[in-house]
């Protein structure tokens, strides 16, 4: 694993949508990332209605900085637009899809 991409602080925002429930859930990997990011990533998206979780698995370093990965089914561009708004106002760049 690349130390120096580690450092850079990766993010991967999962976005789930589970049948026969209004609720949008977002699911956070934040490895690397500074808790004061995460935490205002984590309020930004529960102002906008979302239940947000993280998990501490690993992300491979060919990932860039940020991605949003949603489930196939999920067509909801109003939210991937909020997230991507969000990701950018903490700094990072143009989140991949």
């Amino acid at each position: 694993m690349n130390l120096t991409r580690v450092c850079q602080g990766l993010l991967l925002v999962s976005l789930t949508l589970i049948s026969d429930c209004q609720q949008r859930q977002a699911i956070l990997i934040t490895q690397g990332v500074e808790q004061v990011k995460i935490q205002a990533i984590k309020t930004a998206l529960i102002q906008f209605g979302w239940q947000v979780s993280q998990s501490p698995i690993a992300i491979p370093v060919e990932f860039p900085n940020a991605v949003i990965a949603t489930n196939p089914a999920f067509r909801d561009t109003q939210a991937i637009a909020e997230i991507e708004n969000i990701l950018k106002g903490q700094g990072f760049t143009e989140p991949a899809i």
